[in-house]
């Protein structure tokens, strides 16, 4: 499967991704679902964050030789961590990434962007 990454960059990203599977020997050989994870890590985090958070996934059934779309969201709500000192909520202005992927260990496309 070639996954397609469409992102559009609004006030907070709206992300939509499409799986094509037309590709020589990634091609699917038979029906099945496949599930794409959104990861983020915050680049600039004053404090320690793991490297990639869930965020957001979703499932698409593909037959052979099919293309398809999987609409996953991020809002600003998602960025946010939570700061022991300030006893709040936090999201920090910075760089982040956005990491899709099979799994966590299966990242196939990285988007950076910026958090105002």
């Amino acid at each position: 499967i070639v996954p397609v990454l469409v992102v559009i960059f609004q006030e907070i990203p709206e992300i939509r991704l499409v799986i094509n599977d037309q590709a020589g020997d990634a091609q699917l050989l038979q029906p099945g679902a496949q599930t794409v994870q959104l990861y983020v890590r915050d680049v600039e985090s004053s404090l320690p964050r793991p490297l990639k958070e869930l965020k957001d996934f979703g499932k698409i059934w593909l037959e052979p030789g099919e293309s398809g779309v999987v609409e996953l969201s991020l809002t600003a709500r998602d960025l946010r961590f939570y700061d022991d000192a300030k006893q709040e909520w936090v999201a920090e202005k910075g760089e982040f990434e956005a990491m899709f992927g099979t799994s966590s260990a299966d990242i196939f496309q990285t988007v950076r962007f910026t958090l105002k």
